[in-house]
């Protein structure tokens, strides 16, 4: 039975990994994938009833006296007692980060509550889940090593020279596991673009069922898809100039995305089709110097951001929304679309792109406004 119990051990480590793997790619990758959400939630159920049946195991069947292993730390024992100890202190406080795990993490995706407090919580509390694990599972596989060899008689310098390798290969594993979790537990950026979490409000926000329609000036201004073009200059070495249907023949991806309005609404997953800014800049091959892109729309409308910020994957020129053409309040026929800011940095009536080596501040960056606009930093104002 001990040794069913140490295959569990192995086991729910293995299964931690597959969740901090899958919950990642939902948050920072492609959180609109209903497989990879159902993946996730298996795996919670099968960790669940694993860690139920390790903790019955340990507890009911094997008898573990947790309560006398601690007091015994208090008088006279063997590094063995202390490495025991500490599997035990590490499996404990596994339990309740767990706990923790499973709650916010139900707060956050099952009951679509949209708040960003289980969102922080989960996301913080997965790097203390797996450190916590990676001591625990680091301390076990010690102490097994000491059983296995305690069957066996070694010379005195075998005997040492055995034990400094078993010290090394259990500290080693904790020591990865932790290193792991710290390296992967804040992904700032993916790819060379900013990250935010989808389906998630942000602070100061409320959530609402379909977008409104805010613009300057007024009205919506005219279209005429004989005469539209759309331009790429500045610091490229291939300037762009299209029509409207060289445009519409470029290649376009879908992205399922959130919009955050700095007047204080958000509304969750939005389908827009459009041609990707990569694709664009792909096509436009910038010089080296151009650090910044100058976005251009009607009614003298202007926004600029960084190239890196211009990089991830969802941001695009969208033709498209939720499987229709555009509408011309919501910017058709070409708006740029920037989940990761908020509604001023998505320009509608796109018609030209400046590559620059400076910062050009934009028509609302001009006037007060937060120049970063990161929702999640509640970044509407500046200064």
């Amino acid at each position: 039975m001990i040794a069913v119990n140490k295959d569990f051990s192995w086991f729910l480590f293995a299964i931690t990994l597959a969740l901090v793997a899958t919950g990642y790619t939902m948050t920072f990758l492609i959180s609109d994938n209903a497989l990879l959400r159902t993946y996730h939630f298996i795996l919670i159920a099968v960790f669940t009833l694993g860690l139920i049946l390790h903790v019955y195991i340990t507890t009911f069947v094997l008898r573990y006296d947790w309560i006398g292993r601690f007091w015994a730390l208090f008088r006279p024992h063997s590094p063995y007692m202390t490495l025991r100890v500490i599997q035990m202190t590490s499996g404990l406080l596994v339990l309740v980060f767990v706990g923790v795990q499973l709650v916010s993490g139900l707060d956050w995706f099952k009951l679509g509550l949209g708040a960003l407090l289980p969102y922080i919580v989960h996301r913080n509390n997965d790097l203390y889940v797996v450190i916590v694990l990676s001591v625990h599972m680091g301390a076990g596989l010690r102490f097994w090593m000491v059983r296995r060899r305690g069957r066996t008689r070694l010379p005195e310098p075998e005997k040492i020279s055995v034990e400094r390798r078993e010290n090394i290969i259990a500290m080693g594993s904790a020591v990865l596991g932790i290193l792991g979790a710290l390296i992967f537990n804040n992904p700032t950026q993916v790819g060379t673009g900013i990250s935010v979490p989808k389906g998630v409000l942000p602070p100061g926000q409320t959530e609402i069922e379909r977008l409104k329609v805010l613009h300057t000036g007024i009205g919506i201004p005219p279209f005429d898809r004989d005469t539209w073009r759309f331009e790429v200059i500045g610091l490229v070495e291939n300037v762009l100039s299209m029509s409207y249907d060289e445009f519409m023949a470029l290649p376009t991806v879908i992205r399922i995305a959130d919009f955050h309005c700095v007047t204080g609404w958000t509304k969750f997953d939005n389908k827009w089709e459009g041609v990707s800014f990569q694709a664009i800049k792909e096509l436009v091959k910038p010089f080296e110097n151009a650090r910044f892109v100058t976005i251009e729309a009607q009614r003298g409308y202007t926004t600029s951001l960084s190239i890196p910020e211009l990089s991830h994957q969802d941001i695009m020129l969208a033709v498209r929304l939720d499987d229709m053409e555009l509408p011309r309040e919501h910017g058709g026929p070409l708006r740029l679309i920037v989940p990761q800011k908020y509604g001023y940095k998505s320009a509608k009536w796109v018609f030209k792109l400046k590559f620059t080596e400076d910062k050009e501040l934009g028509y609302w960056e001009t006037r007060g406004y937060s120049d970063s606009a990161n929702p999640f930093n509640n970044d509407r104002y500046s200064g």
